[in-house]
């Protein structure tokens, strides 16, 4: 019996701790330490309804149970993405597209040269964009019309495209950190205003404000914006509410990769 008390006592346990760091989730626009917790949110949940099915006491499991899909339904998923083809489709005409974060401190190219070879995007944004992947995808992209920001720090961007670019221009959102490149790309002759972003990782709390900063700065300098595509590592869960503000103000939908 001791032993059943204990197992019991350690579930319940579980259960409590995964409620309060679901609770503090709600919070995670407002501290960073909180928006890290965010990013293991569906890991939580897991936890939290494992926990309660393998709870003795099937009375408080069943209760439990309910009170978590109950909440989950109303707040928990909320934040959940919109998901489409990874391949968006213009007017008649389908375009591939890439985004891939580099590392500034990769040396080793041979991957990211293999799958720009491979896959021939239409548009690809590249993040961590320095002086060394700016002579590594010269090859690659020697038939692409190209903006390029390289910089020997973690915040080096460029854009590439086999369509025409009509126009652009770095821009330098929020505190003005980092940049980005806002573009108007001519497909097939419909206008795609493409953006590609790289946003400060909330690691401690000045690049969390940075961040969200930016993320809100970009929000209301294109919500006019029509065709919008937007390319990028954002630094973001998207459980977040920030996240989610930034997709339907700006009406986007999160692609589901292949």
């Amino acid at each position: 019996m001791k032993t059943i008390y204990a197992k019991q006592k350690t579930l319940v346990t579980i259960q409590i701790l995964s409620l309060v760091l679901l609770g503090l989730t709600f919070f995670s626009s407002a501290f960073f330490l909180f928006d890290l917790i965010n990013h293991f949110k569906p890991f939580i949940w897991i936890v939290l309804i494992i926990s309660i099915l393998v709870f003795k006491e099937k009375k408080a499991s069943a209760s439990y149970l309910a009170t978590v899909v109950v909440l989950g339904s109303l707040f928990g998923f909320s934040h959940a993405p919109r998901l489409v083809s990874a391949s968006p489709v213009t007017g008649t005409k389908e375009i591939t597209l890439l985004t891939a974060n580099l590392n500034a401190e990769n040396r080793s190219s041979e991957g990211i040269i293999r799958i720009v070879n491979q896959e021939s995007p239409d548009i690809a944004c590249f993040q961590e964009y320095t002086f060394f992947w700016s002579e590594a995808l010269k090859s690659s992209l020697a038939e692409y019309h190209k903006i390029e920001e390289p910089i020997n720090s973690p915040f080096g961007i460029a854009l590439a495209s086999k369509y025409e670019i009509v126009s652009s221009r770095t821009v330098y959102y929020g505190d003005g950190r980092v940049p980005a490149i806002d573009a108007t790309i001519n497909v097939h002759g419909e206008a795609l205003n493409v953006r590609c972003i790289h946003p400060a990782p909330p690691v401690y709390p000045a690049l969390f404000e940075s961040r969200n900063t930016f993320l809100y700065d970009f929000v209301e300098q294109n919500q006019r914006t029509e065709n919008l595509f937007v390319l990028g590592d954002l630094n973001i869960t998207p459980w977040s509410p920030i996240y989610t503000n930034l997709t339907r103000n700006l009406n986007l939908q999160t692609p589901l990769p292949l």
